[in-house]
């Protein structure tokens, strides 16, 4: 092989090298991006029902607020299904929606077991001042 075959072919390699660098560079970028969207607007809604509840409960009902988890994972959950190929259909929100469910469920199980162990206020429980 000639010096100069052996540069264009070097040259070849190289550009591959860092388009492929570029193109993986992008992506972890792009996932690092929706998950700092998905904790802040997570957060920002969870600080709205908590102001919600604490409102509420200043009317004297009592009301559960569910850990800002909650809300980061729907709010991840739909950024990542609407940069997805497939993107944002009517099944996979309905997906998402289940798995939320889920979710929710582990969460009011396992804050009622420790409640009851406890005797203590469920997670967020906002207390009336009747009991």
């Amino acid at each position: 092989m000639s010096d100069g075959m052996l540069v264009l072919l070097g040259t070849i390699v190289g550009a591959a090298a860092a388009t492929i660098s570029g193109i993986v560079a992008a992506r972890i970028t792009a996932r690092t991006e929706r998950s700092r969207i998905a904790v802040e607007a997570g957060f920002r809604e969870w600080e709205n029902m908590r102001d919600h509840a604490k409102d509420l409960a200043a009317h004297g009902k009592k009301v559960r607020t569910f850990p800002p988890l909650l809300f980061v994972f729907f709010n991840e959950q739909l950024l990542r299904a609407l940069h997805s190929r497939r993107g944002l259909t009517s099944d996979r929100y309905g997906e998402i929606l289940q798995r939320q469910s889920e979710l929710r469920a582990l969460i009011e199980a396992q804050s009622e077991r420790r409640r009851k162990e406890d005797k203590a206020p469920w997670p967020g429980e906002q207390e009336d001042g009747n009991g």
